[in-house]
Formats: structure tokens, sequence, C-alpha cells
């Protein structure tokens, strides 16, 4: 069925929505896919070129010349914003644990978290999609990460947190059809096109697409209802809106030029100038012009024969230098404006010293914990909505998640042994050290708890065993 032309001018109807989150993806794509080239290493030329010829041949030199500014910058953050685990409640019981835990692998969430910071770092926004799915088990929620090429949002103005609607155009290339999928509270609306794909051009055309006859026991065509009343897809926003090399996007355009023009200078030398000096212009015999551009060849087999008094005078090179120095300033220049460690932009940052070392470390991680602040309520509530799909409704209360985020600023084992020492010696719980001071894992925690339980057990058994050893060697012996 096809979308009716009548609704798609009725505000609040499925297919005024479609229509509004259509061209709000449409609107958005030509600034992600620039975002996206940037990631890829792959910059687009800083001006657009006339013959396809041309443009060809500049690009190929352009992608030598080019370096991967953007991924560094984005990868300095995201290595430090890693989630390592979930819980529910202030002390859940084995079995709570070990469900959420089945759940997470499950869904592979550890690996769609990261790939959604990593698109929300470069290209400014992504998506978490919770599905529902029937497995052996019955019915479970997934988490996806979801690229902003295929997905848009709109949030309630009332409640930013939450969405209001949100629209998914993927290529379903399997079975020959594009598809569109309107997320409503409450529901999930589906329709398809069937033949060559339209989807990946910046405006996204509704011609062609049917609502899905799949479901129906629907009131609507192609809508399948949730046991959920809010919309499964989650935003997560970088700050300020804007990807993380966005903004610096015109000083990355002037260090990959510069590399670009060092590459020139140094072909080009390669073919120096030369000029003779006392030798005639013309053939004293024939009075012809004289072709020393033939005559004096640069191959390396070529011989010359100079009269006595002429004098060859060949360009000297010249000094780069002064080019790679520019070039490592303005990289440092961008170290600063992005507030990415110099260490991960140049390695000239290996011979700084250790005091600005560690205030470049510092920066760098106050930032990832203020990203760690800015997404737990988000990754909480997709997690949340996750355990309802599975049937865990005990377990799904946002307010009492946690998520459980690696260190920021990663130890070394001598310094996490000094600080766990002395925090232990001052009285702190056991499990409180081990996990802030000692900084392990929930999981290993969970597997210390074990080995403290045989190191208990043992050692009781040794003392009985060394009791038992010392009462016979005191025994007196009987005098027959």
């Amino acid at each position: 069925m096809a979308f009716s032309k009548n609704l798609v001018d009725t505000p609040g109807s499925d297919e005024w929505w479609v229509k509004r989150l259509a061209k709000s993806l449409g609107d958005r794509r030509p600034r992600i896919e620039n975002l996206q080239m940037w990631l890829d290493g792959k910059p687009p030329p800083p001006w657009e070129m006339t013959g396809k010829q041309n443009r060809e041949a500049y690009e190929r030199l352009l992608s030598i010349a080019s370096l991967n500014l953007a991924e560094l910058i984005v990868s300095s953050t995201l290595y430090r914003v890693q989630v390592e685990a979930v819980s529910s409640g202030t002390n859940p019981t084995d079995e709570e644990a070990a469900r959420i835990i089945e759940l997470m692998l499950a869904t592979d969430a550890s690996a769609q978290f990261r790939q959604a910071i990593e698109w929300m770092l470069s290209l400014s926004v992504s998506y978490l999609l919770v599905r529902q799915v029937e497995t052996e088990n019955g019915m479970e929620g997934r988490i996806t990460a979801e690229h902003p090429s295929e997905v848009v949002a709109e949030a309630d103005p009332l409640d930013p947190a939450k969405n209001v609607a949100a629209l998914k155009v993927y290529r379903d290339d399997a079975r020959g059809r594009d598809v569109l999928v309107l997320y409503r509270a409450g529901y999930q609306r589906i329709a398809y096109k069937y033949g060559a794909t339209s989807i990946w051009k910046n405006r996204v055309s509704l011609n062609g697409y049917d609502w899905s006859d799949e479901f129906f026991d629907s009131e609507f065509v192609g809508r399948e209802d949730s046991e959920l009343d809010d919309v499964p897809i989650y935003t997560l926003l970088n700050r300020f809106g804007v990807g993380e090399y966005e903004k610096h996007i015109p000083h990355m355009q002037r260090i990959n030029h510069t590399i670009l023009q060092q590459m020139i200078i140094t072909v080009m030398q390669a073919f120096r100038q030369r000029a003779v000096k006392g030798v005639p212009g013309t053939d004293p015999k024939t009075g012809k012009q004289i072709d020393y551009a033939n005559i004096f060849t640069s191959d390396p087999g070529s011989l010359w024969i100079l009269p006595e008094a002429a004098n060859v005078w060949e360009s000297g090179q010249g000094d780069i230098n002064q080019i790679i120095s520019a070039v490592t300033k303005d990289v440092e220049r961008l170290a600063i404006a992005a507030q990415s460690p110099l260490y991960a932009l140049s390695s000239d940052a290996a011979q700084q010293s250790a005091a600005s070392s560690e205030l470049m470390r510092e920066g760098q991680i106050f930032k990832a914990e203020d990203l760690q602040k800015r997404l737990t309520p988000r990754f909480a509530a997709a997690i949340s909505h996750m355990l309802k799909f599975s049937g865990e409704k005990d377990l799904a209360d946002r307010r009492k998640m946690r998520v459980i985020w690696a260190p920021a600023r990663r130890s070394s084992l001598l310094e996490r042994a000094q600080s766990g020492q002395l925090a232990a010696s001052s009285g702190l719980p056991w499990q409180t050290v081990a996990e802030k001071f000692y900084e392990f894992s929930p999981a290993e925690i969970e597997q210390m708890k074990a080995h403290r339980m045989d190191d208990a057990l043992n050692a009781v058994l040794n003392g009985a065993s060394a009791l038992t050893t010392s009462d016979v060697s005191n025994q007196t012996p009987v005098q027959g």
C-alpha cells in the first residue's frame, strides 16, 4: 500500500513524520559524508575540479600527501572511553549479574557501544537502536550502533533525552529492496521499495515506497506494535553538535597542502636548471640557431663536448627544512586547538618533559570523564530498554542502572599497587579498593572473590595441619 498523499501533509501522521525525517536525513548527508571522508583518510579536494581526468589525477596526488589526523584526534579520546560492565541495583545477586552479562555478551554490547562512540566523536552524532529478536531462549533485546547516514531522530522539545520519532533507511541487497522503518512510541512501521536503490543520494525520495503487508492483524498496514511505549532509538550527540575534528578541517587542509608542496618541491628539484656560458648562439658556418637543449641531454649515458671557454652553470638545491618545520608547528597548533595530546599526533612529542606530558594527559582525562558522564544516561536507557525486551523488568530500572567505565587514567602497575596499599590501610572496603585503586574490572573482582575463598580455606586447612603437628611434637612420651 502506497503512502497516502493526504496524510503526507497531515501533521502528526506516520506519512508526515516519514517526509519530515527523510528531509532531515537528506539535508544532513552531505556534511556527514564529508566528515566520513576525512575519517577514512580520503579528504575531498579543497576546490572543485572542472575536468574529470584532472580531478582524478589531483585526488591521487592528494591521497599520497594526506596525513590522516582526523582519525588520530578521534582515537586519542575513544581509547579512554570504554564501557567495561553494567550492573543493576546496589547489591545484585549472582543470578542477576550473570543474566545481565549474558545479555550484554549476546548483543556484543561492548563493540556496539565502542562503534557508536566512534561515530559520535567523528560525525557529531550516532544512535543506539534496541530491537527485539526471537532466540532459543525466547524473546530477547539486542542493541546495535547506527550510522547517522542511515538513521535520524527528532527529540521531544520538552524532554530532549527522549525521541518522539525516528527513521531508518537502509538497503537490503539480498532481497533487492530499500527498507524504510519509522519508529514511534509503541510501534514501528515498515515500507519497502523494490528495484534499484536510491537511498545513497543526498535526498531521500519517497517515490515507490509501499507499506509492508507482512502484518495483517494490525489496524494500519505495515505496523508492528511494541510492548513498550518508548521510541527504541537513543541519540548520542557530541559536544556542541559537531565532530571532534569538524571545526579544524581548514587547519588540516593547510597541513595537507603544505605536505603536498613539499613533495612537489622535492620532485621538481630533480630537474635542475642548467645554463652554458661562453658558447656561440649560432653555427659560425651556417648561421643557424644552435639547439643546445637537444645537444646537452641529461640522461646517464650522455657525453658532452664543450669548447675550452665554455662554462656550465647548474641551479642549487632548495632547502625544505623550513617547510618541514612549518608542518610540525601546524600539527602542534592543531593538537592544542583540538585538545588532543601532542604525542598522539607527532612523534617529536616523545622528547617533551615529564611535566608537560602529564599536563597534556590530564586534559585528555578530564575530557574523557566529561564524555562518560554525558553518555551514561543514554547508555543506561538503552540497556534498560534491552532488559525490558528480554523480560527482565525487575533489572530494568534505569535509576538503579550503573554503567561502569574503564578508568580514563591508565595507571602503571606500581602506581596501582602503591595506591591500593594506602587505601586498604586506611580502612576502605576491600571491593572498593580493588575497583577504584587497583583498577580491577567487575569480572576480575568476581574471580578474585572465589580466589579469596580458596585462600581462606587453604589458610584454615594449613592452620589446622600446623596445629596438629605441633600438638603431636609437644606430647611427652609415655614411660613403659
